[in-house]
């Protein structure tokens, strides 16, 4: 600890050469008011006398040892949790709720149900020569997981279409999260994790946002993959829903057997509602299917993304939704996979 500057001891002519601020100038030293200031002139010839003799030898301060910088890479192991075309559900370690869907076809939100099929993520991976990418698609409405930059901010998951590949808009790396059954999804574009978002750690939060990577709180980027069993059967439709005022737009095609189509086939018409049940009636006789239980409703997010069976009513908002009608009993309808969402 340094004492404070000493008075200033030299003067000229009888006046004290602190400055100009000095509040006693033509005074003798001792009577300078300029404490704590010394001369420029002076303060070569104060500097043995500065340290005060009551400060004690510095202390012996150890050389810390440079921190091992710890990398996060992409993990084949953690990827093998995810199988192309199966469903998972991801349950976040620090509140056990589970990502789903939002109704509205857009958001994203934890929650503690995943008993639906909005908590059902069908695994889709794009094998490119650098490495593989993980896309996740839901089970609801066939949208995929996306951190899209908004203005300046990364930070917000929602749900994209898929119309072209790669989109590294809705790709995902697994990345190992050290002990335990964990894993964490870092995003392909930005470099930013998959986490929960609120700051309380002790409150269940329902947003879910990307965020840079703490050693401190890894809990909140920390995810269990859990494998939904596959259905034996398509699920039952909903029970019709009243039309209501909303409305969208259905552009809709008919596969093959095989489940080809082409582009020049795709028709359009304007529904009213949201009632699934409805939707596939409508689209039965348009497409002159004797019995409405054979047409399948797939919906396909984007130009380039999988089908999906679509089970539940159609998403709140007025969207442009492609249907890719499959019908029952043919190849194309052996290859769809329903997830058992209420299995234990």
């Amino acid at each position: 600890m340094w004492a404070p500057w000493p008075t200033c001891q030299r003067r000229v002519r009888g006046r004290c050469r602190c400055g100009p601020t000095c509040q006693r100038r033509g005074r003798t030293p001792s009577n300078c008011g300029r404490l704590g200031a010394v001369s420029r002139n002076c303060r070569n010839e104060l500097l043995p006398s500065l340290r005060s003799p009551l400060a004690g030898k510095p202390r012996n301060q150890e050389t810390k040892r440079p921190v091992p910088h710890r990398r996060l890479r992409r993990s084949p192991e953690e990827l093998e949790k995810f199988h192309d075309g199966h469903h998972v559900w991801l349950r976040i370690r620090v509140h056990g709720t589970y990502l789903r869907a939002g109704e509205d076809g857009t958001g994203v939100s934890l929650h503690e149900g995943r008993a639906s099929v909005h908590a059902a993520w069908a695994v889709h991976i794009l094998h490119l020569d650098g490495g593989d990418i993980l896309m996740l698609h839901s089970a609801a409405n066939g949208r995929y997981l996306a951190a899209p930059r908004t203005g300046w901010s990364w930070n917000s998951v929602n749900l994209h279409d898929l119309n072209q590949l790669p989109s590294f808009t809705v790709g995902w790396f697994a990345v190992t999260a050290g002990s335990g059954d964990y894993v964490m999804l870092r995003h392909s574009s930005s470099g930013l994790f998959l986490r929960a978002d609120g700051g309380n750690l002790l409150c269940n939060s329902v947003g879910v946002v990307v965020d840079m990577f703490d050693f401190r709180r890894r809990e909140i980027r920390q995810w269990v993959v859990e494998a939904i069993p596959p259905r034996d059967s398509m699920p039952i439709l909903p029970n019709p829903s009243p039309t209501g005022f909303s409305w969208c737009r259905i552009w809709y095609v008919r596969a093959s057997p095989q489940g080809n189509f082409r582009r020049e086939d795709w028709r359009s018409l304007l529904f009213h509602g949201r009632s699934v049940f409805h939707l596939r009636n409508r689209l039965a006789s348009q497409l002159r299917i004797r019995e409405s239980s054979d047409a399948i409703l797939c919906v396909r997010a984007g130009s380039t993304g999988r089908v999906t069976p679509l089970v539940t009513d159609l998403p709140r908002n007025t969207l442009v939704i492609d249907i890719v009608v499959i019908t029952a009993r043919t190849n194309a309808a052996l290859w769809l996979r329903y997830p058992n969402v209420h299995a234990a």
